[in-house]
């Protein structure tokens, strides 16, 4: 119940650029609290609000039960101020200026007196091209994490990124999409890091934060059985953190999944979802944990 959304989208006719706003909500923010996905205006090239993030690339993310996605793929929605632009044969682009909130622990080693207090926004770009043998994106970021000691001095941890996604459509109504993402200071990008402090992590030595460079990956094929209107796909999803020697033995390495989703169409608007997943993680100390998950999903689009 808590993936229920509510939204609308509303376009004003103008003599020379139409006004199109979008708002869309859910229930599953913290706790199941209700929470804003979508909210923004735009008007002709010009986007301000927020929504998906440049560095995003939801139209390569198959159709899941899990709502995160495979392991390793970024789907961050940010505030954002974006213009677009088109060139020929099929090329389009974008920049932006967007907030994307850091993530990391500053309550360990003795670094409570640390707060974040980002005052760079980041600064993202796409590039996409489309063919007929499906769509390629090029995507980069750059940010800077601020942080304030006690005496109110505040210092920058850079950050850099660049992602490769797309889709490949094979005859019969098959497809193959792809997602890779590689960069320094940027895990809260990577739903597999989010919320787990890995930006950048302290170093007791130098007294400093040090950025951690991440990866994420994934492959899925898919399957459209327009005969008894299903759809497949089978995803293979990695995850890796570059670890520091400071850094204790039980923290996150990385991390791999392996998912089977298939979706019913039961009726016009209506669908159900089953989903089979196995992930395994490791840590720097090489100790190693594995699960198994079934799961379901009905929903209704009207």
């Amino acid at each position: 119940m808590n993936e229920t959304r509510l939204g609308f989208e509303i376009t004003r006719i103008l003599e020379t650029q139409n006004i199109f706003v979008r708002l869309e909500t859910d229930f599953n923010g913290s706790s199941g609290q209700f929470r804003i996905r979508h909210a923004y205006g735009q008007l002709g090239n010009f986007l301000v609000g927020q929504t998906w993030s440049l560095f995003s690339n939801v139209t390569s993310s198959p159709t899941m039960v899990n709502n995160d996605g495979p392991t390793g793929s970024v789907t961050l929605r940010t505030p954002q101020i974006r213009y677009s632009g088109q060139a020929k044969r099929g090329f389009s682009w974008a920049v932006a200026l967007e907030y994307s909130r850091p993530d990391l622990t500053v309550t360990d080693f003795d670094t409570s007196g640390i707060s974040i207090v980002q005052l760079i926004p980041d600064l993202t770009s796409r590039f996409v091209w489309e063919g007929k043998l499906g769509v390629v994106q090029l995507s980069a970021v750059i940010n800077a994490i601020s942080k304030k000691d006690p005496s109110n001095k505040i210092t920058n941890t850079l950050g850099i990124g660049g992602s490769l996604s797309g889709t490949v459509d094979i005859p019969g109504e098959h497809e193959l999409l792809y997602q890779f993402t590689y960069g320094k200071s940027i895990s809260h990008f990577i739903s597999t890091f989010s919320g787990t402090g890995n930006d950048a992590v302290f170093n007791p030595e130098t007294q400093e934060f040090e950025g951690l460079l991440s990866f994420g990956g994934f492959l899925s094929y898919g399957i459209d059985w327009r005969l008894i209107k299903l759809t497949s796909h089978i995803s293979i999803g990695y995850a890796q953190l570059s670890n520091k020697d400071f850094q204790p033995d039980d923290s996150y390495r990385n991390s791999l999944s392996l998912s089977i989703d298939s979706f019913w169409n039961l009726a016009e608007g209506a669908r159900l979802g089953v989903e089979l997943i196995y992930g395994q993680r490791w840590d720097k100390s090489g100790a190693t944990g594995q699960a198994t998950r079934i799961s379901s999903l009905f929903y209704y689009d009207f």
